[in-house]
């Protein structure tokens, strides 16, 4: 369960920071919408981990952006294959997770 719950709150993060963006859609903005309600409580030291996650700037002032390949849909990105093992690797599958629960 503690799995799960870490992973909805990195897949909360990824999703503000796509909605930041403007990459995310309907259901994934209400989603965000409902982790921020503030029914799930971060730790301090898994806050701070997600925190470090994100777009960065440098001492030189170049800009460096998070890129997401894909969003999950309806959870997942279908089938584990040559062309959606990239998208597992790069970022969490709720569902997936849920199912090892």
């Amino acid at each position: 369960m503690f799995v799960w719950y870490l992973t909805m709150n990195l897949y909360a993060h990824l999703l503000a920071i796509r909605n930041h963006q403007d990459l995310n859609s309907y259901k994934e903005i209400r989603f965000l919408d409902y982790l921020r309600s503030n029914n799930y409580p971060v730790s301090a030291p898994m806050e701070e981990c997600l925190r470090s996650i994100g777009d960065v700037r440098d001492l030189a002032g170049a800009d460096y952006r998070l890129a997401f390949p894909v969003g999950p849909n309806e959870g997942h990105f279908g089938q584990i294959g040559p062309l959606t093992y990239s998208y597992y690797e790069s970022m969490p599958a709720p569902i997936i997770c849920a199912e090892q629960i």
